[in-house]
């Protein structure tokens, strides 16, 4: 690569040479050239970001507007468009659509660089409260592109219902804002047969219930296996009428801002082939009544509410990873709600626990110390024959010191279950002795 190129290269990329190439290099100008250029292709191009700030886009024309639509212009270059294979844009105050009057300078040169991206993967918007249309995307072109991700923009349903569907495998909408009801909906912008990961979380109370539309929109996306949803202050009747629809769902990830109801449990099937979920305890009930999921990730809820639904499961001897928080003292030194749990779950092959502090004494206590943790820990896991890994995250704060060495535990629990490979211990503040 010649040096005049390497000179008119835009700020960030000086950047990224600075990281990658070692500081003795940087005194020779040369080295420098020769080393961008053996890294240019897979390290330097691959990711694109645009983020021109609220002055860039505003603007009608000076300085700030020329640097920004030269910096468009170098990364949709014939030499370095195919070499793009992730893209970021930020942009806030500007529509995204087909039409010039609606959208700025800057956004229809920004979507019009995308389009020539021939070998995009990923494409990541972070949009205003603006409206956004698919075909003022440009991505129709793009075969390699896979993902595409929208934050906050107000997607404009189809004009047509027989126009062309966009294909990808996965597609995000989040923080999802008031979306005019229409038929078709937004989501029959996507081509059912292909989607097969799809993330939503919504901002307006009505933004999921619109984007998605009635199950009759829904019914086509047979082929969707991952689903990961956000909700706001709900209940379990709102969650089932948004998951059921998608029965064909293996990987099922719920998080809830705020409370969730659990007055009335739908007795309807809510996912009946799913093999994996990560949310909060109080879905356990919904999850596990139909279905039979092998690995359980809990993020909220307490010991009870896990062992009570899995009491009511199906088949709780299914799961074979299960990762929850515990409660020192409630539930490794009290209680007895553990070692229920992993009775019901005797093939577990995988078990993770954050262990936190409560507010009962533990310091103070001289019967309760490190070599009765160990031993406490040790009748805890008895019940798990098959266990092959347990990862134990120690959050304790001031009480970190009654936690027992890894390598010490580590002996107790292999003589007491055969299976039992690795053990490991993550320190969230850095203050355990190994």
């Amino acid at each position: 690569m010649s040096e005049p190129l390497v000179l008119r290269l835009p700020v960030e990329l000086f950047m990224k040479i600075f990281t990658f190439i070692p500081r003795t290099y940087l005194f020779d100008l040369s080295t420098v050239c020769h080393t961008f250029h053996d890294l240019a292709a897979p390290l330097i191009f691959a990711t694109f970001r645009f983020h021109p700030g609220v002055y860039g886009e505003t603007s009608a024309s000076g300085t700030c507007l020329r640097r920004e639509l030269d910096r468009l212009s170098f990364w949709s270059s014939d030499a370095i468009a195919p070499l793009v294979r992730k893209c970021f844009i930020w942009l806030y105050c500007t529509s995204i659509t087909t039409d010039s009057i609606e959208s700025s300078t800057l956004g229809t040169a920004a979507f019009e660089a995308v389009s020539r991206f021939k070998h995009l993967r990923t494409l990541s918007c972070n949009f205003g409260n603006h409206k956004v249309e698919f075909t003022g995307l440009r991505v129709e072109g793009l075969a390699d592109l896979q993902s595409i991700k929208i934050n906050a923009g107000i997607l404009a349903p189809p004009h047509d219902p027989g126009e062309p569907r966009l294909e990808i495998r996965h597609f995000a909408y989040t923080e999802i804002p008031f979306l005019p009801l229409s038929r078709p909906p937004c989501i029959s912008l996507l081509d059912p047969t292909r989607l097969h990961s799809l993330e939503l979380s919504y901002f307006h109370p009505h933004g999921l219930e619109h984007f998605l539309g009635d199950a009759s929109t829904i019914a086509p996306f047979h082929n969707l296996r991952t689903l990961h949803i956000s909700f706001r202050d709900t209940d379990l009747t709102h969650i089932h009428a948004a998951i059921s629809p998608f029965p064909s769902v293996c990987e099922l990830t719920v998080h809830i801002h705020g409370s969730c109801s659990a007055e009335v449990v739908p007795t309807t099937p809510l996912a009946p082939h799913l093999e994996s979920y990560k949310g909060p305890a109080v879905l356990l009930p919904l999850v596990m009544a139909d279905s039979a999921p092998d690995k359980l990730v809990i993020t909220k809820g307490s010991t009870t509410q896990v062992l009570e639904a899995l009491r009511a499961a199906m088949h709780p001897e299914f799961v074979t990873s299960l990762s929850m928080g515990v409660k020192l003292n409630t539930d490794i030194r009290q209680g007895d709600v553990l070692q229920d749990i992993f009775r019901l779950c005797p093939n577990l092959s995988r078990t993770s626990l954050e262990v936190s502090s409560d507010d009962l004494p533990v310091v103070t206590d001289g019967g309760f110390n490190t070599i009765t943790l160990s031993q406490k820990l040790v009748e805890i896991f008895l019940p798990l024959k098959e266990l092959e890994t347990l990862v134990l995250q120690w959050r304790l704060g001031s009480v970190i010191g009654i936690v027992p060495r890894k390598s010490e535990l580590e002996i107790l629990l292999r003589s007491r279950l055969p299976a039992l490979q690795y053990v490991f211990f993550v320190d969230t503040f850095g203050l355990l002795r190994y």
